[in-house]
């Protein structure tokens, strides 16, 4: 699944695609990019909201783009993805699999926060 970060003043599909083809190679346009979950996280040392995007059309075909961060592509049932799947992201599948599409980090978020 590609990843990757926002660049200053990008939208987050904009953001998508531009990753999209750096790390698969593929270009998608980022009209064609429906966000499909959201996951509030926490780490040791920072928060993320991580925005999952799926395309409904691409063209090329997707190869890794950068083989020092990523060995190999490979389809995958959504509901059963490779062993090595980084956590939050098998996560987010299984989520999605379950129509979950906004996971908060823990806390209950139908309450303002303490100031």
């Amino acid at each position: 699944m590609p990843a990757g970060h926002r660049e200053g003043g990008e939208g987050v599909r904009g953001a998508a695609a531009r990753e999209v083809a750096v790390v698969v190679a593929v270009t998608v346009a980022p009209d064609d990019l429906g966000v499909v979950g959201v996951m509030h996280r926490r780490e040791s040392d920072h928060e993320r909201i991580d925005g999952f995007l799926a395309a409904r059309a691409w063209s090329g075909e997707p190869t890794s783009a950068e083989p020092a961060r990523c060995a190999e592509l490979v389809w995958a049932p959504l509901d059963a993805p490779p062993d090595d799947t980084v956590p939050y992201v098998a996560q987010a599948l299984a989520d999605y699999c379950r129509g979950v599409r906004y996971r908060p980090c823990g806390r209950d978020d139908s309450r303002p926060p303490s100031p």
